[in-house]
């Protein structure tokens, strides 16, 4: 399970986040060689945004999808610099209304991250992978 204490979300036992709403920085404790969830701002997204009627329509398609589908699945936005695949993801996450995990730096231990992201506590948000191949790295 997860708990709540001070803004932060530890794998102990506790209150589980499907409880929880808002957006959720992905930590790791290099001393306990464990993943942990620091609450973080929401997404705020720009006034203006271009192209909003597809991104809505989109993602309303995609949310469809997910409530359909009998097991977890994602959505890899791939696209040029500047093409709007963060404002996507971010409005995704806001209209979802589950809690989202951010994954904002390179994983640093590969087997607490898969554990701590297989949690059944966890598997009802939206988890947020922003670069990709900055957090995973490049595998050959």
């Amino acid at each position: 399970m997860l708990i709540k204490h001070d803004n932060t979300v530890n794998s102990h036992q506790g209150e589980c986040l499907t409880k929880l709403q808002g957006v959720y920085s992905l930590e790791y404790n290099c001393t306990a060689r464990c993943y942990f969830l620091r609450e973080t701002q929401p997404f705020k997204l720009p006034n203006k945004i271009y192209g909003l009627d597809e991104i809505e329509r989109d993602c309303k398609n995609w949310l469809e999808a997910f409530s359909r589908a009998s097991k977890n699945i994602g959505i890899s936005l791939v696209g040029v610099k500047g093409a709007g695949k963060t404002i996507t993801a971010q409005y995704l996450c806001n209209l979802s209304g589950k809690p989202v995990i951010l994954v904002p730096h390179k994983v640093e231990n590969t087997e607490a991250f898969f554990e701590f992201m297989t949690a059944k506590e966890i598997q009802d948000s939206v988890v947020f992978i922003d670069e990709f191949e900055k957090v995973f790295g490049t595998y050959r």
